[in-house]
């Protein structure tokens, strides 16, 4: 199974939101695979008040396309234990027929 995905970024500085707070920078890292929005990891300096630069958000950034990927593959997992439960149930009614018609 190949997943594909992507962390898109965007740096923000000091808006009048984030100025209430001290913050000065903050960034967004969208989460996207498979052409859907799967997460969104959002940093600051709160504590620290130092500037994000762009060189700290590219080291972020195979951490947000390994989450995105560990999302959409547990999103995988989940429909395929959906069907799987499914599956048992039709099964289980086939069979639960089959011995009806037999009596």
């Amino acid at each position: 199974m190949q997943l594909n995905a992507t962390a898109i970024s965007r740096v923000l500085c000091g808006t009048s939101a984030t100025s209430w707070w001290k913050i000065r920078d903050h960034a967004e890292i969208f989460l996207a695979s498979a052409g859907e929005l799967v997460g969104y990891i959002s940093v600051d300096n709160l504590l620290t008040n130092r500037p994000i630069t762009q060189a700290q958000i590219n080291e972020i950034m195979p951490f947000g396309e390994q989450a995105a990927q560990a999302l959409l593959k547990a999103k995988f997992r989940a429909y395929r234990e959906a069907v799987i439960v499914q599956q048992r149930r039709v099964v289980d009614m086939t069979l639960a027929i089959a011995s009806n018609e037999d009596q």
